[in-house]
């Protein structure tokens, strides 16, 4: 990947995913033989093929994407594509194993968690709450709680019972994570140094 594609990463919508095991057209190619033409078109229509040593020459996995093939040439085995590779460090990500991909609609690009957390950062929306004194930003916090409270309380004063309380403590939750630990953190000793 170049520096250019590289820089472009962290402005893609991302989503965590599992690559299961996908089916691949399968053939045999003698060794010592001149590339066929076959050989080279089914590798430009699938993008990706793998060759593996076998005796008297190689059998070749082609990723099967969906379309008509020479049933002839090739034969369509099931779930016998068992990984993928990084698209920066092209590293080896065997199937069902956490990665990154880009949302539909953009460049398909597929990431391991490494090359994500070094290549993509988090964004995370933080609340920044400034006010003369640490009461004053206590206070100030208290508001915001409760003004997040009131925007998301439709969504739980229309449930029952359990699940009523389940929503009640998701939008707690998603309260408080918009502030950051840090500005919690200031909060907090600010507080206890006032006390």
């Amino acid at each position: 990947m170049t520096d250019e594609e590289l820089s472009k990463l962290p402005d893609y919508k991302w989503m965590p995913s599992r690559m299961p095991l996908r089916d691949a057209l399968t053939t045999f190619s003698p060794a010592g033989s001149a590339p066929e033409p076959i050989m080279e078109e089914m590798s430009q229509r699938c993008g990706e093929s793998v060759w593996l040593e076998a005796e008297g020459g190689h059998r070749v996995l082609f990723l099967y994407d969906g379309r008509d093939f020479d049933a002839g040439r090739f034969t369509l085995e099931s779930k016998v594509w068992d990984y993928d590779e990084c698209g920066i460090c092209g590293g080896r990500i065997p199937s069902m194993t956490l990665c990154h991909v880009t949302m539909p609609g953009q460049p398909n690009i597929l990431l391991c968690v490494s090359c994500y957390k070094h290549h993509i950062p988090t964004k995370r929306p933080t609340m920044q709450i400034i006010a003369r004194n640490g009461a004053d930003q206590i206070r100030e916090h208290d508001r915001i709680l409760k003004r997040l409270l009131a925007q998301r309380a439709h969504e739980w004063q229309s449930q029952h019972g359990f699940r009523k309380l389940f929503t009640r403590i998701k939008i707690e939750f998603w309260a408080w994570r918009e502030t950051s630990r840090e500005q919690r953190r200031i909060l907090r000793s600010g507080s206890s140094q006032r006390i």
